[in-house]
């Protein structure tokens, strides 16, 4: 393989991007070399999750920058949610009208987005009010608080009220996830649960 990418850096449009991607990547592996990556859009919903995953725990990488966006939809998925992949033939009016976003060729439920951002609210109301908190601090306790929700092991999924938010759990995901309406085909995209996730023994999915 690695032969075969030299040899397209004689070619021309894609094949010679990825050539020089793969130089680039070669020297990135030299010594005194610090890696950053640089993350925005939606990836996650794209199915790269358990790609950004794989980089991270194998240290292939020394520094991420990852928006905003990024990070919700990496808590969407972690709270048990899917994305979808969009059929061509589904209209913006069918969309709106059942209340699904689109990203490009992908979807996801407005209600669940919702329910997400629910939960990030009941979280932050549970932080010391009386003190600023530093955007690392702040991520290093929301990553902490999903890490307990996932082995909470809870006997339902996501909550759809505004009690007890902190019982959302990947845990429960159901085997054969229920897209959101009008969705066709029912295909989410992959990488929903990245490598090394922890899981609690006692789970269960739902029938």
């Amino acid at each position: 393989m690695a032969g075969l990418l030299e040899k397209m850096e004689g070619t021309g449009f894609g094949g010679r991007q990825l050539a020089e991607a793969h130089r680039i990547w070669l020297d990135m592996l030299g010594d005194n070399t610090t890696i950053m990556v640089a993350g925005s859009g939606a990836l996650i919903p794209a199915g790269m999750r358990r790609l950004l995953a794989y980089v991270i725990k194998n240290r292939f990488v020394d520094v991420l920058v990852l928006s905003g966006p990024l990070l919700f939809h990496d808590l969407h998925e972690t709270l048990g949610r899917y994305h979808f992949q969009a059929h061509p033939t589904m209209t913006d009016a069918e969309l709106e009208s059942a209340q699904i976003s689109r990203m490009w060729d992908l979807l996801a439920s407005d209600e669940e987005y919702r329910e997400a951002k629910e939960w990030i609210g009941g979280f932050t109301n549970q932080l010391d009010q009386s003190r600023p908190y530093s955007p690392r601090e702040f991520l290093h306790l929301l990553g902490r608080e999903l890490a307990e929700t996932s082995c909470a092991c809870p006997s339902a999924v996501t909550i759809r009220t505004l009690r007890r938010l902190s019982q959302a759990s990947p845990n429960a995901r159901e085997a054969k996830p229920c897209p959101p309406p009008s969705a066709s085909p029912a295909i989410p995209t992959v990488g929903h649960e990245p490598a090394g996730i922890v899981r609690c023994p006692a789970a269960h999915s739902r029938a």
